[in-house]
């Protein structure tokens, strides 16, 4: 079992998009990185333009 945390879970999310749940699959995160991740997601939506809203709801539920 590994342990990712939340900029390890970022670059899968970016770089395999839907493949990356199967990856995390049974994988370790620390309480913290969820909202971390959703951090990481909001700036890529809101300051960086690079994704939806949508987008950012749909990653943050498959987390």
């Amino acid at each position: 079992m590994y342990i990712f945390d939340s900029s390890a879970i970022a670059i899968l999310l970016k770089r395999l998009k839907d493949k990356s749940i199967e990856v995390l699959g049974g994988e370790a995160i620390l309480d913290i990185t969820r909202y971390e991740l959703g951090n990481a997601l909001w700036k890529e939506c809101t300051l960086k333009k690079l994704i939806n809203p949508e987008e950012v709801a749909d990653k943050t539920r498959k987390v």
